[in-house]
């Protein structure tokens, strides 16, 4: 199955998401919630990110959570550059609340990410006083920028302006909700997430619509073999046959030229005598006198 290298590497990696993941789930937002709190957060960063500091399209930032972008029509998270460093400053305040998107002028807020200037670049809104915005925003002349003013009625005449909020109690405009389900699987380059009903996404083991599948600290749906804490391996299946990420249970499957068993909790037989009688090593491959079957044809492959 695995070379005793692959192994760790893959325990380790393991070890890393989980760590991640409880960071993630503990990252709450400034409580209590109000403007002047989001402010200081956002402020307190002044000196790690200080006025004139070098900040290009260079510098990315993925932040926590994905949103429904308006000009892309698309889902959106984090970004490069200017887009990069407002989703710092707006997950410093807000955690891992969730992202609204609009664009209304009229109800703009600290802590709220404009994209302006045709949708070329993004700040974030430190202060309002009644029309005029004073925003904090990366890439500016290649760098950091604190304190800029902006007229809101300007920005209001930009077809593609777009607010992207966090307040809770922003409501999602009714466009929004047509055109994004609340509960949904989302594909991006590849990489597949489940956003549940309740509008949080998939983390950890899920079973959707029956089928058990396994999303890391960042959303991804993962793939191949997994391992937990307790040493224990699991398969989600490579292949793109409708099956794609399916946790495989109570089941032989010939995997890398081996073939394992795995239970009804998915768990990888090993170093045992399985349900139908066969033996497997410790390496969970079943073997016959001691001896691995081999069989490239009937397998699937992952490396």
């Amino acid at each position: 199955m695995r070379n005793s290298l692959k192994k760790q590497v893959s325990a380790l990696l393991l070890t890393v998401l989980l760590a991640v993941s409880a960071w993630q789930w503990t990252w709450a937002a400034v409580s209590p919630l109000t403007e002047e709190n989001v402010y200081n957060a956002m402020a307190a960063l002044k000196s790690e990110y200080p006025e004139g500091m070098s900040w290009t399209n260079g510098n990315r930032y993925d932040g926590t959570v994905i949103y429904w972008d308006l000009n892309m029509n698309g889902w959106a998270k984090g970004g490069l550059g200017c887009a990069g460093f407002a989703w710092i400053l707006s997950d410093a305040a807000f955690g891992d609340l969730p992202a609204t998107v609009d664009r209304d002028t009229g109800s703009v807020r600290v802590g709220d990410i404009l994209r302006i200037n045709q949708d070329t670049h993004s700040v974030v809104v430190l202060e309002r006083d009644g029309d005029t915005v004073t925003v904090a925003e990366g890439n500016f002349n290649y760098s950091i920028h604190w304190g800029r003013k902006l007229s809101l009625s300007e920005l209001a005449e930009d077809p593609q302006f777009m607010r992207i909020t966090r307040w809770p109690e922003a409501e999602e405009p009714e466009t929004e909700t047509e055109t994004a389900p609340s509960a949904a699987w989302v594909e991006d380059d590849g990489i597949w997430y489940y956003q549940k009903s309740d509008g949080t996404w998939a983390m950890g083991w899920e079973y959707l619509d029956g089928v058990c599948y396994y999303f890391n600290a960042y959303g991804q749906m993962l793939t191949d073999w997994v391992q937990d804490v307790e040493g224990t391996w699991y398969f989600l299946n490579t292949e793109h046959d409708g099956t794609y990420g399916r946790m495989l249970q109570s089941e032989w499957k010939w995997i890398d030229g081996y073939c394992y068993y795995f239970d009804n909790n998915g768990a990888m037989a090993a170093d045992c005598e399985t349900p139908d009688h066969y033996q497997v090593n410790a390496s969970g491959q079943w073997v016959v006198n001691g001896v691995p079957q081999y069989d490239p044809g009937a397998s699937i492959w992952t490396k």
